[in-house]
């Protein structure tokens, strides 16, 4: 018993309640009755879960300041509806007796469930409207294959519902019914087979008109967690299946592969001979030889090659036996006897050729005919 009263201590000193009008999460310049009603919810949960850290609390002095309890009770309806600004009792207050302690911890549920009347709507189509705000699927996981829900969607919805009537308190528990409540969680499904779901698994002998959105939300999640572990079951054989598909393509690959390493041998164990590609010439071309390279017997220079040419004053002339110029540049008549002919027509003359010094006379060729 005294561990758990030593445990239940360490927690208290651990748990605080903010201060309303002087904290981080209830700043001074965000005073209003939907932050105070969020406040007074929030801090009746605590108090609710931690009996220690009730009646520990002078929750009155320690958790709201004194200018935000004078604004809200003097701009808001919260005086004319009865809500006290302070403890019943000095005694109440100091709370020095274990009777007058049991009378603050009651004290300060009773007055933080009239903050939340108080300051909660009275009218239900304002409780519909802050329902209907809550979307389905925002910061939706898109399922597995992106086209589904899952299970995380529905507990995300679930999760702000619950937030939304704690801060609501007990208007949005009992000012609409569970059909109404439960309406507006079926419209804010995207779509009609999220609804058909919450409908077809109401359990056997619960009437429709009995089922809540506490009830058949975890419902959905169950039926969206099956269909998950069925749409990874479904992956997983896809995959496998995959798998076995690369496994044997590889294997056929791998036998075709050593089938034409074994076709690449003769019986006699030699490799057949392959046609090489005509490999490209890698040495340098040899040196083609120019129209006047030399071939023909001349140097560039014009002269010829092996023999020196003879100076003009001993050249003979075959026309007129003078030296000093050549038969074609003869000044006299070019010659008709038979030697001129022989030397200047003959094979070398070529028929009057350039040092033969011209053709043969006709009346040659018919004397020479008649001698015949």
């Amino acid at each position: 018993m005294s561990s758990n009263r030593a445990a239940m201590e360490a927690i208290v000193s651990v748990r605080s309640i903010p201060v309303y009008g002087d904290s981080t999460e209830y700043p001074p310049w965000h005073i209003s009755l939907k932050t105070f009603m969020k406040w007074a919810a929030a801090t009746r949960t605590d108090l609710q879960s931690y009996p220690a850290l009730n009646a520990k609390l002078c929750l009155l002095s320690e958790s709201i300041t004194k200018e935000s309890m004078q604004v809200l009770w003097t701009c808001t309806d919260l005086s004319v509806r009865g809500v006290p600004t302070d403890y019943p009792s000095d005694a109440v207050k100091a709370a020095a007796t274990a009777a007058n302690l049991k009378a603050r911890s009651d004290f300060h549920i009773t007055w933080l469930t009239e903050i939340i009347a108080a300051c909660s709507p009275n009218t239900n189509a304002h409780i519909v409207k802050m329902m209907e705000r809550i979307k389905f699927g925002e910061g939706a996981t898109g399922g597995i294959t992106g086209r589904f829900y899952q299970e995380d969607d529905v507990i995300r919805y679930m999760g702000k519902l619950m937030q939304l009537q704690r801060e609501l308190g007990d208007p949005m528990g009992t000012g609409l019914t569970n059909k109404v409540k439960l309406d507006i969680v079926k419209r804010a499904m995207p779509t009609t087979g999220l609804k058909s779901l919450i409908e077809s698994t109401l359990p056997a002998g619960v009437a429709p008109a009995d089922d809540s959105w506490e009830m058949a939300l975890p419902r959905l999640a169950k039926e969206l967690k099956k269909s998950e572990d069925r749409a990874l079951l479904g992956q997983a054989i896809t995959l496998k299946e995959k798998q076995h598909k690369l496994h044997a393509r590889d294997g056929k690959e791998l036998r075709d592969s050593r089938k034409r390493s074994r076709e690449d041998f003769t019986p006699s164990g030699e490799r057949p001979q392959r046609p090489f590609k005509r490999l490209k010439r890698m040495t340098p071309k040899g040196r083609r030889f120019g129209r006047n390279d030399g071939r023909d017997g001349k140097d560039r220079r014009g002269g010829k090659k092996g023999r020196e040419q003879k100076p003009l004053q001993d050249i003979e002339c075959y026309n007129c036996g003078q030296r000093g110029h050549y038969a074609n540049e003869c000044p006299k008549p070019k010659k008709t006897d038979a030697k001129a002919g022989g030397r200047g027509g003959g094979k070398r003359g070529g028929g009057g050729g350039s040092r033969g010094g011209g053709k043969k006379p006709k009346s040659d060729d018919a004397e020479s005919g008649s001698r015949a």
